[in-house]
């Protein structure tokens, strides 16, 4: 898949983003480091009401797609397991330790996810959609949506939670980060940050406080929107 062509895909998700949120949704991006509480965070969101997407759930979904699925193997059968699907651990090694493989991969699926969240943002009578996009702004999609929450901790708790819950090496979350913008820049992007250094509860406080901000910015939004349609 060419450049022009990956570009392209881009624009029109960016396009399709304003053109939802302008008919009164409030689109809002999650995002932040590997291991920093993204998932988490939007859980919190939905149990209070906002219709969540995860692209990594779709990623997921896609990889599992014979389609999708032989094209990889066909190219990169080292990341095949046992039952002749492929292996997410060594797919993601692959793509964090190979700039070539990584854009053929992401050339592939990138647009498969967008169109994927498009349709499921059409098909939603929500009015507060927070979608989850841990390389948001490395995609360079953030200018789709009405505000962007960074999800961020110290790398000391990101490297603990790691260990524990998806035991990865010390070596795999380097390979990781390398391939991500620096955590200090994601944050000077973001609109609203969340520091998730403490507890479940301290984050579903948080969750629970920002929800409301998203209330309270809708209710602007939907003014604007009527003042606008007033005046034409």
């Amino acid at each position: 898949m060419g450049g022009v062509e990956v570009s392209l895909w881009k624009k029109r998700c960016i396009l399709n983003l304003n053109r939802i949120s302008k008919k009164g949704k409030l689109l809002i991006g999650i995002t932040g480091s590997i291991g920093s509480g993204k998932t988490t965070f939007l859980k919190f969101l939905s149990k209070f009401g906002v219709h969540v997407i995860s692209s990594d759930e779709i990623v997921n979904e896609i990889l599992t797609q014979r389609y999708y699925c032989s094209i990889i193997l066909a190219r990169y059968p080292i990341v095949v397991d046992s039952k002749y699907s492929i292996n997410r651990k060594k797919l993601a090694r692959l793509i964090f330790s190979d700039v070539k493989a990584k854009k053929f991969i992401e050339d592939l699926i990138h647009p498969k996810i967008a169109a994927r969240i498009i349709k499921i943002l059409k098909n939603t009578q929500h009015k507060i959609v927070a979608i989850e996009v841990p390389l948001l702004f490395e995609v360079e999609l953030e200018k789709g949506f009405d505000l962007i929450v960074c999800i961020a901790a110290s790398e000391k708790k990101i490297i603990e939670r790691l260990k524990r819950d998806r035991k990865m090496k010390f070596f795999d979350f380097n390979l990781i980060k390398k391939n991500q913008l620096p955590a200090d820049l994601k944050l000077k992007k973001s609109d609203i940050v969340v520091f998730n250094d403490f507890d479940i509860i301290n984050l579903k406080v948080k969750a629970k406080e920002i929800f409301n901000v998203f209330k309270l910015l809708l209710k602007v939004k939907i003014l604007k929107q009527g003042e606008c349609y007033g005046r034409s």
